[in-house]
């Protein structure tokens, strides 16, 4: 007899049968979730989040058909920090790389300015002494109008 109760007693859902499909049972000593059927156009007086029904299906189904929701979380939680770290980490060595192919594109830049600022001194200096050179031609020429007459 004590074994067609324990029998029983395990063979007992966990969830209570009376539960409403619209609920989502998180389990014994918890709040379940309750949710509204809206329609197309419904409007809804505070922010909400809108799943479809076969999204709410699937929820509702990992949700109440897991045996531990902690172990389920903490699992999520742990793939998605594995996830993040993988990504952090391919972005810290793609940046080496950048970083290497950025040095080099403004070694050229500097190269290639320093090339043109040469150049632009040299003109700057050979326009210096073609000016001098006017302004002294002009000036002798005044004095000479000036005193020749």
């Amino acid at each position: 007899m004590t074994s067609f109760i324990s029998l029983l007693l395990i063979m007992l859902p966990l969830k209570p049968a009376d539960f409403p499909a619209n609920m989502v049972w998180m389990g014994q000593g918890l709040e379940p979730v309750a949710t509204i059927k809206v329609k197309k156009g419904h409007v809804i007086g505070r922010t909400s989040i809108l799943i479809t029904p076969y999204e709410f299906i699937r929820l509702k189904s990992a949700v109440e058909g897991s045996d531990d929701l902690c172990t389920w979380a903490v699992d999520e939680a742990v793939k998605s920090c594995l996830s993040s770290m993988k990504e952090a980490t391919d972005r810290a060595t793609n940046r080496e790389n950048n970083d290497a192919e950025l040095i080099k594109a403004y070694e050229t830049r500097l190269k290639t300015t320093e090339k043109s600022l040469i150049k632009l001194e040299r003109h700057n200096k050979i326009m210096l002494y073609v000016a001098s050179g006017l302004a002294l031609v002009a000036s002798s020429t005044t004095a000479l109008l000036i005193w020749g007459k």
